[in-house]
């Protein structure tokens, strides 16, 4: 396996934007990438290419800040031929789903479940 990686200083392009749902505005929207790495990632046999990309992502509508992992091969596709990407936020969201009232004050263990 080979790799190859590179990164893309926020500076010196312009501001790129990706669709993520946000926490505290409870949909998706708008988000400007701040920083991002990526790399790619080669099987020789059987000639597949795996590519990752880590942002920092900042709402444009609540300036909260957070994490983006895209991950996709150019071995799967969908109907259209395009790649299928797979996409983790952190911190874990459900889209729409508003963060508990008080959750500050449950106990730790009560607290890590939500």
């Amino acid at each position: 396996m080979t790799s190859e990686t590179g990164s893309k200083p926020a500076e010196s392009k312009p501001k790129e934007t990706v669709r993520v749902s946000c926490q505290n505005c409870l949909r998706e929207t708008n988000h400007d990438v701040l920083a991002e790495f990526a790399n790619k990632n080669y099987l020789e046999e059987p000639d597949i290419t795996f590519f990752n990309v880590y942002q920092v992502v900042r709402c444009r509508g609540c300036e909260r800040v957070s994490f983006r992992y895209a991950n996709w091969s150019d071995n799967e596709q969908d109907e259209y031929g395009d790649p299928v990407v797979l996409v983790d936020l952190y911190p874990y969201r459900l889209a729409g789903t508003k963060m508990m009232d008080g959750l500050r004050n449950l106990p730790d263990d009560v607290r890590r479940v939500y």
